[in-house]
């Protein structure tokens, strides 16, 4: 089942191809709106998850937890945002989806699109705290599965738990755990790991952003 962070990025996702207006009011409750602005569309597409989040990039950068641009990257739903260089306003929101991608409104010129994430075109970033809670990161995971590495496992890591809430599909298929959801996934997909000489090496921290790997004992 996908987290609500990943359902935000693919209703956002769905909206490539619409024209950017500036000041466009999309009515929350409105499956399909006609049009965009940067941060409309990101108020809209929580709307539709069920958050609740205010319009304006500048209320948008206030409402949201701060973190490094970079973590921004590897966090599906993280905002990532630009600022002007001589007053530091924010002017504009994106949306990453963790794979590499931003989603934005970003302009008359281009409307809704999906692009490569440059840390380098964005000034500041962060968490829709409705969206990722203050225990439970997201990174990605790397599994080799007899000698095979296994990519595009996305899961949230939680200091208690390891593997929590999150898509463990690819790792689950590779080894044959039937898809149930969390936790009959996230479990056996850990105790599988540890029951046959794989180690788990969770290198962030609690609270921490970065890449986690799961790799097997040579």
């Amino acid at each position: 089942m996908p987290t609500q962070a990943e359902r935000f990025v693919e209703v956002a996702r769905q909206q490539v191809g619409k024209p950017y207006v500036f000041g466009a009011e999309a009515a929350l409750d409105d499956p399909d709106p006609p049009a965009f602005d940067c941060s409309e569309l990101v108020q809209w597409a929580c709307a539709r998850v069920g958050v609740k989040f205010p319009d304006g990039t500048w209320n948008q950068i206030a409402a949201c937890k701060p973190i490094e641009v970079g973590d921004a990257r590897t966090i599906t739903g993280a905002l990532v945002f630009k600022l002007h260089k001589q007053t530091g306003a924010c002017t504009h929101v994106g949306i990453s989806d963790g794979h590499g991608q931003i989603i934005e409104a970003k302009g008359r010129a281009y409307g809704v699109v999906e692009g490569a994430f440059r840390a380098s075109s964005w000034q500041a970033a962060g968490l829709i705290r409705e969206l990722h809670s203050d225990d439970a990161v997201q990174a990605w995971v790397e599994l080799e599965i007899d000698g095979e590495l296994v990519e595009g496992a996305n899961v949230y890591l939680d200091a208690e738990e390891g593997f929590s809430v999150g898509r463990l599909g690819p790792i689950a298929a590779a080894i044959g755990v039937s898809d149930g959801g969390y936790p009959d996934i996230g479990m056996p997909v850990a105790a599988f790991l540890r029951s046959h000489g794989y180690t788990v090496d969770w290198k962030p921290k609690a609270g921490a952003k970065g890449r986690v790997v799961a790799g097997r004992y040579a």
